[in-house]
């Protein structure tokens, strides 16, 4: 093709090759789309083609000049660009890579477009901290269990509403519980020493008990060795303690 494009008398060129080749030399397509009349992919049925947010956005021209049945899976997209990308037809999944405060930032459309999110990458350079709201986690189970890398799950909200979340679904051993208010008759200096973990019965696992930022408490459940699960309680008070469950078994503050 390099040939007829540095020919001055071929006006337009035609392509015809497979979604990958296609995919693999976007950029060389666009830089000769002045002449690029047509592309018809090879591939049987409905071709997929695996490309960058990036190539989506700079290769779009070239993108519309394919004439045959084709389909997109974005990979390396920012989380707020995440619903414009869902909007085009063509587009069946989306790999988000982006920084725990952009997913928390825009978490809600997150949510709104889970039919198309395929993974999402946290590309800060340590562990992540997300933070959200009891109902965010509720509505949001897909796009948390949609997160590949390690992070810390930080639940900000009312005593009450963190009560009733459910966080069994939730696939991180990272959790840290904020509550935002405290009902007044509840007893907010108890100290964690009436945790009581001796109620707590899990076969072949060991829950061992630490200080958190010295105000807290740091619950590890430790199988052969490892530690599999955490809890992290920011601050020791009976409300918050309260709280805690692993599995279906209630942690009992006496």
């Amino acid at each position: 093709m390099a040939a007829d494009v540095k020919n001055s008398h071929v006006t337009s060129i035609a392509v015809v090759d497979s979604a990958a080749n296609v995919a693999a030399n976007l950029g060389g397509l666009q830089a000769i789309v002045g002449k690029l009349a047509s592309i018809a992919l090879t591939d049987n049925g409905t071709a997929p083609l695996a490309i960058t947010a990036a190539q989506l956005a700079v290769d779009a021209v070239t993108l519309g000049k394919i004439s045959t049945p084709y389909t997109l899976n974005i990979r390396s997209e920012t989380a707020a660009h995440l619903p414009a990308d869902a909007a085009n037809n063509h587009v069946m999944s989306i790999a988000v890579a982006d920084t725990a405060a952009h997913v928390s930032a825009n978490f809600n459309s997150l949510v709104g477009n889970a039919s198309k999110l395929s993974a999402i990458t946290l590309t800060d350079a340590t562990t992540s901290t997300l933070s959200l709201s009891a109902a965010q986690i509720s509505t949001g189970l897909v796009v948390l269990n949609a997160i590949q890398s390690p992070y810390l799950l930080s639940v900000k909200d009312t005593g009450a509403n963190i009560g009733r979340l459910d966080l069994s679904g939730v696939h991180t051993g990272l959790i840290e519980i904020m509550p935002t208010s405290l009902a007044a008759t509840l007893t907010v200096d108890t100290p964690v020493t009436d945790l009581n973990l001796s109620l707590i019965k899990l076969t072949g696992a060991v829950i061992n008990e630490k200080m958190y930022h010295t105000t807290g408490t740091e619950l590890d459940i430790v199988v052969k060795g490892s530690v599999v699960e955490q809890v992290f309680f920011t601050h020791d008070t009976e409300s918050q303690l309260q709280l805690l469950g692993i599995g279906n078994t209630v942690v009992h503050v006496l």
